[in-house]
């Protein structure tokens, strides 16, 4: 694998901080690098490169099951269009449109998402949490922004030296919501 690549997989794995959309997101950008850094001279070299790499995605952070949906998307788009594909340059380019495609896809359901989530809470309503979300901050920070007053409670939810409780109401003090954990 690409020395490179393999490098951007790391980080996705060590990545201690982001949610799970942010992660997604992070992996069909890896899978987009790898098709621009690939070394692959024949489709079918082309082809093991992608899914060793997606193999490596999923296998990063194998709970966050975006990584694994949007992987998947993308492997089977891109050997689907491997079969009848005979010219190398003609299905990279077609890789880096499924990418891209599934990027703004992606964007567009966090959007959805958040918009929902916002909808959902009411004046005075106590909310709580029991990890970090960047997108359930998304949805309380728009809901707040929207002028609806809650408070937040957020469980201290450990692991190793994070606090991901602290990141949770870190976040959301920078814009004011009550917050306790």
């Amino acid at each position: 694998m690409n020395p490179k690549v393999a490098r951007k997989i790391d980080e996705l794995k060590n990545d201690k901080i982001h949610g799970a959309s942010w992660l997604a997101q992070q992996a069909i950008s890896t899978l987009n690098f790898a098709v621009e850094q690939s070394s692959a001279t024949t489709i079918t070299q082309f082809m093991e490169e992608i899914k060793a790499v997606a193999r490596e995605l999923r296998q990063a952070k194998p709970s966050m099951i975006p990584i694994a949906n949007y992987t998947n998307q993308f492997l089977q788009q891109v050997m689907a269009k491997s079969c009848c594909e005979d010219n190398l340059d003609s299905l990279k380019s077609y890789a880096r449109g499924v990418g891209k495609e599934l990027n703004k896809s992606a964007t567009k359901a966090l959007s959805k998402a958040v918009e929902y989530g916002c909808g959902i809470i009411n004046d005075l309503d106590t909310v709580i949490t029991c990890s970090y979300s960047s997108t359930v901050c998304d949805v309380l920070r728009l809901a707040w922004c929207r002028e609806t007053e809650f408070q937040v409670i957020v469980a201290e939810s450990r692991f190793g030296d994070e606090t991901y409780g602290e990141i949770t109401a870190k976040e959301l003090r920078k814009y004011g919501i009550p917050v306790e954990i």
